[in-house]
């Protein structure tokens, strides 16, 4: 063993290339509740991790990019993230919902890299015991993903300009935390 082998400390660690993103904790056999994921999306694993026999709603998102925005023709949107950041944030926007909305569980996939008009870049599922939790718990987690999350959404119209939207900057964006407390109209859930 020669002085340098025994004195030699890692490099940082660098990064992680999109296509590097684990599915599986490794610290942990859970699957993590929140992915970052280069297209296309694949929530299989994290719809599988939703089953529960306690459930009695499971309620799925899945927000697609769409053709127009603002009244301007669409060619392609591109999300950018800072993963360590992002991660540990849709960690927590999943933890919350569990603990404000009594859920059974919750998972969330963003995607990073470049899609097309109809292809995913956001996919949320979570189950409940009953659906009103589940839909209430759905939407807060959508428009909290898009107030808190560090992931930037380039879109780029068919004219050739761009444009960074929904970063956090346009006061818009704000959640209306209270709608998440009233009742939807008369919904039961006996059904």
């Amino acid at each position: 063993c020669t002085h340098r082998q025994r004195h030699h400390r890692p490099h940082p660690p660098r990064l992680r290339r999109l296509n590097q993103y684990p599915i599986i904790n490794k610290q942990s056999p859970i699957l993590l509740r929140f992915l970052l994921q280069p297209p296309p999306l694949d929530p299989a694993a994290s719809l599988s991790a939703l089953e529960n026999p306690m459930a009695g709603a499971l309620v799925v998102f899945e927000g697609r990019v769409r053709a127009r925005h603002e009244g301007r023709d669409v060619d392609h949107l591109a999300y950018e993230s800072f993963p360590a950041m992002a991660e540990a944030e849709g960690e927590r926007i999943a933890s919350e919902a569990i603990t404000q909305f009594g859920l059974l569980d919750a998972r969330i996939i963003h995607l990073v890299g470049s899609a097309a008009i109809g292809e995913p870049a956001v996919w949320v599922g979570v189950s409940a015991e009953h659906r009103q939790q589940a839909f209430l718990a759905a939407a807060w987690i959508m428009d909290t993903i898009k107030e808190r999350l560090p992931v930037w959404k380039k879109e780029t119209f068919a004219d050739g300009t761009s444009e960074w939207v929904g970063t956090g900057c346009n006061p818009r964006d704000s959640v209306n935390q209270s709608r998440y407390h009233e009742p939807l109209s008369p919904i039961t859930d006996d059904l």
